[in-house]
């Protein structure tokens, strides 16, 4: 690859805000035979193959984040890529959904305020050309901490970590993103 591009910072970039507006999780055995298409030029996901639907998690405001570090061992560059966010008031609902979420090989769609869409879990790099969802690029939900607090003015709620290790970084999805949250759903087409 050459270095062939620059990198600029303008008026745009710097009006840009921080912080995650949704979080769609979706079961990475449901891409098993689609075929994802990439941009390389863009550095995006311009189709899933299918239209697949997640289910949308939601957070309380200003908690969620977007986390990325990377490494680089024997020639190899790994990218860590993590979601913290703050979900309020536990309850039977809120648990039973992380429930059937925990032992699933997942990935992610998370829109960032600025409404763009980046895929976490997904990697071309050392992807499974066969049978994709053997890629072992999936994410996971790794990291759980609730509490009820203890004074009446503290927060009630669990702070929930979705994780993935993949060899680039995230890309965005330029197909069409639909956000039911009447439905609880994210579709993606």
């Amino acid at each position: 690859m050459a270095i062939d591009e620059a990198i600029a910072v303008g008026c745009p970039d710097l009006q840009r805000k921080g912080g995650l507006r949704y979080v769609g999780l979706f079961d990475w055995t449901d891409l098993s035979g689609q075929q994802i298409t990439y941009s390389g030029a863009q550095h995006s996901i311009t189709s899933l193959g299918a239209t697949e639907t997640g289910v949308l998690f939601e957070f309380k405001d200003e908690t969620a984040t977007l986390n990325i570090s990377a490494s680089k061992e024997n020639g190899q560059t790994a990218f860590e890529i993590s979601v913290e966010m703050y979900i309020p008031r536990m309850d039977a609902t809120k648990f039973n959904a992380i429930d059937k979420a925990q032992d699933v090989c997942l990935f992610a769609c998370v829109q960032d305020t600025n409404g763009i869409d980046w895929i976490l879990g997904i990697s071309e790099d050392f992807e499974n050309v066969d049978v994709n969802y053997r890629n072992q690029t999936y994410g996971k939900l790794n990291a759980l901490e609730g509490t009820t607090s203890s004074a009446y003015t503290e927060e009630n709620g669990i702070t929930l970590t979705f994780y993935c290790r993949q060899f680039c970084l995230p890309y965005t999805y330029t197909g069409t993103n639909t956000i039911d949250t009447s439905a609880g759903t994210m579709e993606l087409s």
